[in-house]
This record gives structure tokens, C-alpha cells and sequence, in this order.
């Protein structure tokens, strides 16, 4: 056995190999302490006799102690089960574990495959019997040593906080003020304090508005990143994400409240690993901090409420359940979740080389639950509908710019007649908090003779949330600042619409359909059939809203979220209604009317092929058509389609 050994002999006649191991924790941050720890080894090794060695060093940098399994730690298990290595050592045993039962299993793991077990400051060493209790001893002491680091640490944080000193993580949009900066020691600069940055507080505000619209998280970042705003100090992306947007709008710091330990970890007796975990309410720590508010209470509440009314399902299901069961991983593009079908109303994904149903596969069809196949088996190529709807969307921004001026007149006009003037709706909206109050009162005083308390307790409570949204409403009101808004000229609205040609004609990628879902409701792919082929082809419907080109406070002065505040009538000129054809109309589709108008003139067939430059097939199937249209009374040869199409075609049987 290898304990028999006396330091300065070989094993099996080859130099004694050792495993030293050294780690620092988290709460030092010294990245020079396992380099001080190995030279304290190498040294007792050469003062204790051991000339000929082979040393392989084994770190753990910045890990607690505490956990069981760590890089360098599982390392040398490894090397000790290897059978090649002779003895281990550490500068004292907290550096292996700071828990007694993880400390027990890697002494007897070392002594089980003969490996001499040594720690310098507490001289453990397993050739000595009494070595076990030692290390009993070391053990508890170790573990009370980080129960009481941690009970200091709260300590030290909770002064700090009772002091009005910071102790969360610095936020975007402020700044970290130490009380000491001429100290060198920059550990000993602090207690800090934040301090708002005002020049940020502009673009603060738009990302709350825009929350409070109802833009994406995805949408909010890439404001952010236009606008050049500061990432988290901790943020490793190279643009804002998605997690960050979002942990920022539910941040209560800035509307003035900070927060301080609303989680708390534990540590797994079994594996040391730490988890986070709601802490109590009375646990939690809150401070008014208005100094340090960059948007106003009713404006976080708005964004916040909308976030939280997009939870639609607060317990995932799973299996055909799920939303989006039937619809594989890879099958996302800009249209995911906005266009669906127009025969059975399911959602339209990309499958293969089209867009399609995802209700339309037999496979699929289980996410229909009761509603059994679609019959609707278009499938559109993924390039003609993204530029379809693309060009189509751009060319009715263009030709409805001058609408804008009609939307300006129109709020303008209500704006001085006083039919939307702040005054009036802030005399409504007083006069209704009055009455709700009064209601709540009586609600009150019914409480205690109410033989139905529950029913009295929800009305009660129904009448709080009116109440409180009346209460914001007014606030919000009072600090609106919608009339100092210049409303856009038609120049610039233009210069809007020209800014968005290369995302809408050229990529229409995912920046598109976050925009898409921003300026249209959904839109549907209803099949149509042509009167004269059977061809069944499909077309985009949908409604445009102007309003999303204007500026946020617009916006939400003539829309309100939530339901809060009453929404301009602007007549219906913003609302565009659109129709898009999702596949390439034939040449004599798209020449029908002007043929028939020639011919009409008394032109020869001859003669009109060369007016149009079309061929003579096309010129008359044209007419053709033109002339079925005329006995029926129609003007477009497609109908849309209710019920499954007749056609020969095993395509469309069920």
C-alpha cells in the first residue's frame, strides 16, 4: 500500500504521482488564489521529503464549495479511480467540499483505490488512524463556516438596503454612484447608490409604450438596438434579446419601486446545487424610490397587463392539446401565426415547398381534435406569398398617405369641437370614478348583512379593479402629453413607408412579420375557384391599419389599450380592407377585360394581339372568358369556395 510509503521512495519503482487540487469559491473573486495554493503544495511536498514527484494540477475557479459535482472536482475522482496516481492533496479539506458527507465519500473513494488522502492546513493525512474524526471535525467546521458567511452576507446587504444604498444589479438606464471614489481599492469604494440617466429616458418610455400597443418582446429589442440603448452589464449577446426586453418592461425600478428578494436559493442537501424559489410575502423587501422613475405608474401597469393578457393558457397542455401540435419545428416563417385557414380556421404553416393547412395532412390532423381533415389542400409557394403580400401591403401605404391628412383633420376637428378633448374626458372619467366609489361603499356596508358573502366579495372586488383603472386613466390623463406631439406630415410618413420597402420587397424575414402582425389583423387564405379552369387558387384577406404607422402616444390616444379610454371615431378611413391574389393569375386572366373592350371597338383578333403584344391563343382564351363573365354578370372569374370544390381531382376528395 502506497501509505506505507515514506515520502522519499518510489512506487513500483516509477516517481510517486500526486493530484493537487485547488479551488477558490464565488464570494472571494480572486482568480490568484489557486495559484497561491498550488505553490503552498508544491512547497510542503518538497519540505516534507517528496523529491521525486510527477504533480498534476486539478482547478475549480470560482465555484462554491458547497457543490458536489464541479469540473475539477469530478476530475480528480477520475484521476483517483484511474489506479495511477498515488496521493492527493489540497491546502486544507474546505477546499475539496465545504460539506461533511461530500468530504466522508472522496476520503473513502481515495482510500478504497489505495490513494494516500492529504490537506495541509487542518494535516490530514489517511495514514494516520485518527484521521477520520479530524476530518468529522474539519467538516462541521467548514459547513458552519459557510452557514454563517451566508447569514453575514444578508446581514451586510440588508444594512445596505435599510441604508438606501443599492444592492441589485445595475439596470439599463441608470447609473452606479460610489460614496467613496477617491479610494484606490475599488472593492472599498462602495456602498453605491443609482442614479437615473435622463438622456435614456425617452426611449425608456417607447419601449413601455410600445409593450403597452402590444409589440413583441422581439420587437421591443430591436427598438432597443436601433435606438443604440445600453445592454444588462451581464449581457453576453451582441443584441438585445428577447429575455432582456421583457425582464426590462417587468422591471418595477423603472416606475419608481425597487424590489429586493423576491427569489431566494437553497442549496440540495443531496447535491449541492442551488435552486431558486418564491420567497414569502412578508420576506420580500420593497422601497419607494420615485427619483429614479422613468415612466409613469399607469403606463407600467398598461404594458404589464398587456403582457400578462397574452397568457391565454396558464397551465401548457400537452399532446393534441397543445397550440402547436400539428405543426412541425421547422415549418415557422414571417406568416407563423398570423394567416390561418379560410375553410376550417386552423393555422397555415410551411410544409415542403408551400404554405399549407395545418389541418390538410392526414398525419396532422389530430390537432383538429372534433373538426376532423381540412379539405383545403392549396399550398402556395413560400416566394410568391411572401412577395404577393409584400408588394401588395406596400402599395396600399403608398396610395393611402393622403389619408393621413384626413386622420389629422378628423382628430384636429374632435380635438378643438371638444368631443375628445382632454377636459371632457377627464370630467367622464371623474364623474364615473365618483359613481364606483359610491358603489363600492354601498357594497360595503351590504358586506356584513349579505347572506351570499361570495357573490358580494367578487362584486367588491370587480369594483376595485374598475375603480383603480379609472384612477390610472386619470393619471395618465393628467400627464398626457399627446397635444405637444407633432402629428406626422404626409412627407413623413412616406419617408416611414420607403423605410420599410427593403424589409417587405426584398427579405421579408422574421423583422417582417413582426411588423405584418403590427399593422394587420389576421389574415385569412380563402380558396377560390376559377369559373372557367376549376383551378382552385387561394387569396390573402385582410384589414390595414393606418393608425400603426403614426408615432406611439398617437397611437394610443386614438386607440387605447385595455379598453381604457374611449377610442377616437375616426370613420373608418384608417382601416384598409385588402385582398391579395396568393398565386400568378394566367395571361389571358389578367388580359380578359382589356380584349373584350378592343374587340368591343370593332378590332380584329390580329389586331389586338398586336395592341397587347400577346399571342393569339391567349388573346382568345381572353375573349373567351370575357364573354362567359358578360352572360353571367360577373366581373372576376374567381368565386370563393364555402364547402369542398367539385372537381375530378383526388386532390380535393376527402
Amino acid at each position: 500500500m502506497i501509505g506505507s510509503n515514506s515520502p522519499g521512495e518510489k512506487a513500483n519503482g516509477r516517481p510517486l504521482r500526486a493530484i493537487a487540487y485547488a479551488r477558490y469559491s464565488t464570494d472571494e473573486q480572486n482568480v490568484s488564489s489557486t495559484d497561491h495554493q498550488l505553490m503552498k503544495i508544491r512547497r510542503h511536498l518538497e519540505e516534507s521529503g517528496f523529491k521525486d514527484i510527477e504533480i498534476d494540477e486539478v482547478r475549480d475557479e470560482g465555484i462554491t464549495g458547497i457543490r458536489k459535482s464541479r469540473p475539477g472536482i469530478d476530475h480528480v475522482k477520475k484521476l483517483i479511480e484511474s489506479g495511477q496516481f498515488d496521493l492527493v492533496i489540497a491546502e486544507e479539506s474546505s477546499r475539496y467540499y465545504r460539506n461533511l458527507e461530500f468530504n466522508r465519500n472522496l476520503m473513502a473513494l481515495a482510500i478504497d483505490n489505495g490513494v494516500r488522502y492529504l490537506t495541509i492546513t487542518d494535516q490530514l493525512d489517511t495514514n494516520n488512524e485518527n484521521t477520520r474524526i479530524i476530518a468529522s471535525i474539519q467538516g462541521i467546521i467548514a459547513e458552519e463556516f459557510v452557514k454563517q458567511t451566508a447569514a453575514r452576507i444578508r446581514r451586510s446587504v440588508e444594512g445596505r438596503w435599510y441604508s438606501g444604498f443599492v444592492v441589485n444589479p445595475l439596470l439599463p438606464g441608470y447609473r452606479r454612484i460610489a460614496s467613496h471614489p477617491e479610494v484606490e481599492d475599488p472593492r472599498k469604494r462602495g456602498p453605491y447608490r443609482d442614479e437615473k440617466l435622463d438622456k435614456w429616458t425617452r426611449v425608456i418610455q417607447e419601449g413601455f409604450e410600445r409593450a403597452a400597443r402590444g409589440d413583441s418582446f422581439r420587437e421591443i429589442a430591436e427598438f432597443f438596438d436601433r435606438s443604440a440603448f445600453p445592454r444588462p452589464l451581464q449581457s453576453k449577446a451582441p443584441r438585445w434579446t428577447v429575455n432582456q426586453a421583457r425582464r426590462l418592461i417587468q422591471s418595477s425600478l423603472y416606475k419608481g419601486e425597487e424590489i429586493y428578494r423576491r427569489m431566494q436559493s437553497r442549496a440540495s442537501q443531496l447535491s449541492g446545487e442551488t435552486k431558486q424559489f418564491p420567497s414569502k410575502e412578508e420576506e420580500i423587501l420593497r422601497r419607494r424610490m420615485p427619483h429614479l422613475a422613468h415612466v409613469s405608474e399607469s403606463l407600467w401597469n398598461r404594458a404589464n397587463r398587456k403582457i400578462e393578457k397574452r397568457r391565454t393558457r396558464r397551465h401548457q397542455t400537452a399532446g393534441n392539446d397543445h397550440p402547436t401540435t400539428g405543426i412541425p419545428r421547422d415549418r415557422w416563417g414571417p406568416l407563423s401565426n398570423l394567416m390561418y385557414c379560410g375553410a376550417c380556421g386552423s393555422r397555415f404553416h410551411r410544409d415542403g415547398a408551400g404554405y399549407r393547412c395545418s389541418a390538410s395532412k392526414a398525419r396532422w390532423s389530430l390537432a383538429q381534435g372534433e373538426k376532423g381533415r381540412c379539405w383545403n389542400r392549396c399550398s402556395p409557394q413560400p416566394g410568391m406569398v411572401h412577395a404577393n403580400i409584400g408588394a401588395g401591403l406596400m402599395d396600399a401605404l403608398i396610395q393611402n398617405v393622403g389619408k393621413f391628412e384626413l386622420i389629422q383633420e378628423t382628430v384636429h376637428r374632435q380635438l378643438r369641437d371638444g368631443d375628445g378633448s382632454r377636459h371632457r374626458i377627464l370630467s367622464g372619467l371623474t364623474q364615473e370614478l365618483n359613481a364606483r366609489s359610491k358603489t363600492l361603499d354601498k357594497l360595503k356596508a351590504a358586506f356584513k348583512d349579505a347572506p351570499d358573502v361570495a357573490s358580494i366579495v367578487e362584486l367588491m372586488r370587480g369594483c376595485e379593479r374598475e375603480i383603480e383603472n379609472l384612477k390610472e386613466q386619470i393619471t395618465e390623463l393628467q400627464q398626457a402629453t399627446t397635444m405637444e406631439i407633432p402629428f406626422p406630415s404626409a412627407v413623413q410618413v412616406s419617408a416611414e413607408i420607403e423605410a420599410l420597402k427593403p424589409i417587405f420587397l426584398e427579405s421579408m424575414g422574421r423583422e417582417a412579420g413582426a411588423i405584418l402582425r403590427r399593422l394587420t389583423d389576421r389574415i385569412v387564405a380563402r380558396p377560390y375557384q376559377s369559373i372557367d379552369s376549376g383551378r382552385i387558387v387561394l387569396r390573402a384577406e385582410f384589414g390595414l391599419n393606418l393608425v400603426k404607422m403614426l408615432p406611439i402616444k398617437w397611437q394610443l390616444f386614438l386607440n387605447p389599450t385595455d379598453g381604457n379610454g374611449k377610442a377616437v371615431d375616426l370613420g373608418g378611413i384608417e382601416k384598409i380592407p385588402m385582398q391579395i391574389d396568393l398565386f400568378n393569375r394566367p395571361p389571358y386572366v389578367r388580359h380578359a377585360a382589356e380584349v373584350i373592350a378592343l374587340r368591343n371597338q370593332g378590332l380584329t383578333l390580329q389586331q389586338v394581339c398586336e395592341r397587347l403584344s400577346i399571342k393569339r391563343d391567349v388573346a382568345k382564351h381572353a375573349s373567351k372568358l370575357a364573354l362567359v363573365l358578360q352572360s353571367r354578370g360577373l366581373t372576376e372569374p374567381y368565386v370563393a369556395l364555402d364547402d369542398v370544390p367539385q372537381v375530378p381531382s383526388g386532390r380535393w376528395r376527402l
